[in-house]
């Protein structure tokens, strides 16, 4: 899609080439595949504030998006889309992130932002090797997406899977071991 519209991946290059991504129901305008409507609808708030020549039509469910998405992929048709990660279908299909301005992701949330960890008020004191190993504990979206595929859609085994994630990558887990052991 790169190619056929410059400027992608950033937000603003919509503008020039929204007829790609129309459908017979938003031609000429293009086609934003929104959440489903009781989500929210954040997707027309955002095109109406940018002035993109698109529309947000709801998806009927997040089955929807993800099967929408699989079939565009398959059939190499473009498709602009809102969604999230980590889900494992970003781990089964090749795809890329759009670059929306600053000030416009921040307003709408969708910047990157870290997913805390929760843990009981008093597990600071209580219990403090696991409250560092808590603080330094963190896995990709990839390596999560990955994992999910093979357990929600592969039919893996949750245990197997993550005792195998264990076994591979000591490298990557044994640092936080040895610093909640080390209280550092």
């Amino acid at each position: 899609m790169e190619e056929q519209c410059p400027g992608l991946p950033a937000w603003d290059a919509f503008v020039g080439c929204a007829e790609l991504f129309a459908t017979p129901e938003t031609f000429p305008n293009g086609r934003l595949l929104a959440y489903p409507a009781d989500w929210g609808h954040r997707s027309a708030d955002i095109i109406a504030e940018t002035g993109i020549p698109f529309e947000a039509i709801p998806a009927g469910s997040e089955g929807a998006e993800v099967a929408e998405l699989q079939s565009a992929v398959e059939r190499e048709a473009p498709l602009v889309m809102m969604f999230w990660a980590p889900h494992w279908v970003l781990s089964t299909v090749e795809h890329g992130w759009v670059d929306m301005p600053q000030k416009l992701a921040e307003k709408y949330a969708l910047v990157t932002v870290p997913v805390w960890k929760t843990v009981w008020p008093g597990m600071k004191e209580n219990w403090p090797a696991a409250y560092r190993f808590l603080q330094n504990y963190t896995i990709d979206n990839a390596e999560q997406e990955a994992m999910m595929d093979l357990i929600d859609n592969q039919g893996e085994d949750l245990d197997a899977v993550t005792r195998a994630w264990v076994e591979e990558n000591s490298d990557t887990w044994q640092p936080w071991v040895d610093a909640a052991l080390s209280g550092s």
